[in-house]
């Protein structure tokens, strides 16, 4: 049984994650073309009990169903997850270890990864399988882009600038016009104003009395 962690999100199968592994999941099967109606999370974080070791007793590990999916479905899923996850994400069936075909998972840049799920990305890096027999890795790796929720907010309408840093001495970058909905990852209030921090790690600067969110 998954452990009650206040802030996590419960899912298909009572499974626990996070609320930005939720989204990253989410966010790889509509990439992979995939609808959502497929996914189902057969084992979440923080769980207890596993059939995987200690690998989902903390944080960032996940597996979801494969059985619903087709070949193809499944090696798009397959790439779109380890795009976002930092790369230790592998099909499960019967040639690769798994007791009934799944695809498990570990968000690498999460906090509190159990023993097991560390020891699995290491060897990723490896170049290995994630198994105790220790075969080679049999996915495409592609480079990892960390993930990041992303919000939206209004902005009231302005001439502003795009900055290296939460800071109106770091180095400018660009000056944009924004005059509606704004994206952003993460939001730094200081004496100098607003800024809300885009997906490349900019911030846009915004008096306080711009930002609505």
């Amino acid at each position: 049984m998954p452990i009650v962690v206040p802030g996590r999100v419960v899912l298909d199968n009572d499974a626990l994650l996070s609320p930005r592994v939720k989204a990253l999941i989410d966010d790889a099967y509509l990439a992979a073309g995939i609808s959502l109606l497929k996914r189902w999370v057969v084992q979440g974080s923080w769980h207890q009990g596993t059939l995987s070791g200690t690998t989902h007793n903390g944080g960032g590990a996940f597996d979801l169903r494969s059985r619903t999916l087709t070949p193809a479905e499944t090696e798009r899923l397959v790439n779109e997850l380890r795009i976002r996850c930092g790369g230790p994400v592998w099909l499960r069936n019967a040639e690769h270890g798994g007791f009934d075909p799944h695809i498990h998972g570990i968000v690498r840049d999460e906090p509190d990864l159990s023993t097991g799920a560390a020891w699995q990305v290491r060897e990723y890096d490896a170049s290995r399988d994630g198994l105790s027999s220790g075969g080679a890795d049999y996915h495409p790796r592609p480079a990892w882009v960390p993930f990041q929720i992303t919000h939206e907010t209004r902005v009231t309408a302005l001439w502003t600038w795009v900055y290296d840093k939460a800071s109106l001495a770091s180095p400018q970058l660009r000056k944009i016009w924004v005059g509606g909905k704004f994206e952003y990852v993460e939001v730094v209030r200081n004496r100098e104003g607003v800024w809300l921090k885009n997906k490349a790690a900019n911030y846009l600067w915004a008096p306080r009395t711009a930002f609505k969110g």
